[in-house]
């Protein structure tokens, strides 16, 4: 059963730490707090790490043992199983991480520690988990003080609010360290007054926790709070497994061994100094001819438009995200969608009411207009992200899928003209995963690329050598500035006979020219089952989290904000006339597209 937190809560006021909560729960939080006193007070029923934790999860039925072998995660089943990765010392190598979210992504739960902090010059917290999972870490004390809001009693306090709860859960984590979330993956937070501490995202068929101190669950913070009901909710349903670091070596035993290799190392790093490069620095940020063009589309929108009209579009943008986030959203008066949507972004409602509140001048000053996109982005940025693929989609015909025998495969590479070579080997990666996967249920499977050069057509076939011929095909792409093909291509498949199991194309979804192709491939829609693979616009996005402090800062977010709401958009287009959509980061387009492609496909004899 897939683990979710949830963050709506009943709008009467907290209740206090110690008295009886969370009463709905299998474990609710005065059991807990007993059960764990009693463990406490008795002597340790071993010396491993976290022993006491451990003890607790045994005496709540949760079967649990220790591991510090990395290998067991080759045999260990992820339906059913909780990871923990507490007591990390050393970061994990790459291959650890492969392993780990290989693990993950086929239904296990991962509980770990984020701790290494950020480095903003270097672009890396040199934690390779966090930095593939695009998590950051950061001080506390680097983010903007907030007063605690008024009726909140216990701001120094991490409250964990849960569906059907009148009160929240209380824990005790260090407030020192903040969790940050720059791409929106996450689902779930917890938050103190100034700080998350707490996060969960889906990742394929499992779930990550990431907590920011690790301590919560040692025997002297272990019995503080809500603390122990926080590991048992966790991982309630499944088997425990802790994996430890081994146990260090005995000091002195390689010394002789050690000062060779020490040796052989500062040659090696001389060496290295002498000839290294810059690092290779990925297009995460946009260049100044882009930027410009922003901000002019920005200035153009409000000339266009008038500011009370784009404050409206932002508006409307914000309660759309909260419908996501709380169904029934739209049918509740101000007074509570206001409250909701303090509960969900931890915005008081006085911010909420700034924001939200329409002005009744009709001129606004350049500094009110600022102010006024600034309340909004933060306001937006609190709710997460929200995307066509987070809608329901109407099934792809299963009559069409059994009565034809042939996926096709297209490839857009407009987008992906002149720059952002790593986006375009995401998407490539993409469509040799879903091509690999449909040649392996029986489907023949076909190939168009266009928008480079050469266009790359490839006719419907089965085999090892056509998967070898793809692959070919995709390795040395040189895309070209997008074109009418797009649109043109989608339309001879209207002309053609040919019944296909699947078209799946991958696009960016960034040309002008893009309704065209909207329109024609909800035409196909109607005839064949269609899956969207579209690639975020990630350096784009980045940019619309930048804050808003001056006049251009606040053109520039317009213009992103266009941006960002046409391509939206276009989505919802495509969702309307039964395009499956599957809107993901670069990173991880072609996961998402294979677990997509698995939930539509019906496997041949």
């Amino acid at each position: 059963m897939l683990l979710t937190l949830a963050l709506w809560v009943s709008l009467t006021g907290a209740t206090d730490p110690d008295s009886p909560r969370l009463l709905d729960q299998t474990l609710n939080s005065q059991s807990a707090r007993q059960s764990i006193a009693r463990i406490v007070a008795s002597p340790p029923s071993g010396n491993t790490p976290y022993q006491s934790a451990r003890d607790f999860l045994q005496a709540q039925g949760l079967a649990n043992h220790t591991t510090t072998a990395w290998a067991a995660l080759d045999t260990l089943p992820a339906a059913g199983n909780s990871l923990v990765l507490l007591d990390r010392q050393t970061p994990l190598s790459t291959q650890q991480v492969d392993r780990l979210l290989g693990w993950v992504q086929r239904g296990g739960r991962l509980l770990t520690v984020a701790a290494a902090l950020w480095d903003e010059a270097g672009a890396t917290s040199g934690d390779a988990l966090l930095d593939r999972l695009q998590i950051r870490v950061q001080l506390s004390a680097q983010l903007p003080q907030l007063p605690p809001a008024p009726d909140d009693e216990y701001p120094s306090l991490t409250k964990l609010y849960l569906e059907d709860e009148e009160a929240p859960a209380y824990l005790s984590f260090d407030t020192q360290r903040h969790l940050d979330d720059p791409t929106g993956k996450v689902q779930a937070w917890a938050n103190s007054n100034g700080a998350t501490h707490l996060m969960q995202m889906a990742y394929g068929s499992g779930l990550i926790t990431l907590v920011s101190d690790a301590q919560l669950w040692r025997r002297e913070q272990i019995q503080r709070y809500d603390n122990a009901w926080l590991l048992w909710y966790l991982n309630q349903g499944s088997e425990v497994t802790w994996l430890f670091e081994p146990a260090a070596e005995q000091p002195g035993r390689y010394v002789p061994w050690a000062l060779v290799v020490l040796l052989l190392a500062t040659g090696s790093g001389l060496w290295w100094i002498r000839t290294r490069r810059r690092p290779y620095q990925g297009s995460n940020v946009l260049d100044r001819h882009e930027l410009r063009l922003l901000r002019e589309h920005g200035r153009q929108c409000l000339r266009e438009q008038g500011p009370q009209e784009f404050l409206g579009t932002l508006r409307r943008d914000v309660l759309q995200r909260a419908c996501l986030h709380h169904p029934g959203f739209d049918k509740l008066a101000v007074a509570e969608k206001w409250q909701v949507l303090a509960q969900l972004s931890q915005h008081s409602t006085r911010s909420i009411g700034a924001a939200l509140m329409p002005t009744d001048r009709r001129r606004l000053s350049s500094r009110a207009f600022t102010r006024a996109v600034a309340q909004l982005q933060s306001l937006r940025d609190s709710l997460g992200p929200m995307s066509a693929g987070a809608r329901v989609n109407r099934p792809s015909s299963a009559a069409a899928r059994q009565a034809s025998q042939a996926v096709l495969v297209l490839l857009d590479c407009g987008a992906w003209a002149g720059h952002r070579e790593t986006d375009l080997k995401h998407a490539t990666h993409a469509c040799r995963q879903v091509s690999e996967a449909a040649l392996a249920d029986g489907y023949a499977v076909g190939l168009q690329v266009y928008s480079c050069e050469p266009p790359v057509s490839l006719m419907p076939q089965r085999g090892a050598e056509h998967v070898q011929h793809m692959v070919e095909a995709l390795a040395h792409l040189q895309p070209t500035s997008p074109t009418a093909s797009s649109a043109a291509n989608l339309e001879a498949l209207l002309a053609d006979d040919q019944a296909w199991a699947l078209v799946v194309m991958v696009a960016g979804f960034r040309g002008d020219d893009e309704p065209s192709t909207v329109a024609a491939l909800s035409t196909v829609a109607a005839r064949h089952p269609v899956l969207l693979l579209s690639l975020r616009d990630e350096p784009l996005e980045r940019l619309g989290q930048q804050p808003v402090k001056t006049r251009p800062d606040a053109l520039l977010y317009c213009g992103v904000m266009q941006r960002l709401l046409w391509r939206q958009g276009l989505h919802d287009r495509l969702v309307a006339a039964g395009v499956t959509v599957v809107d993901a980061w670069p990173g991880e387009i072609a996961t998402e597209a294979l677990l997509r492609y698995r939930s539509l496909r019906q496997p041949r004899a």
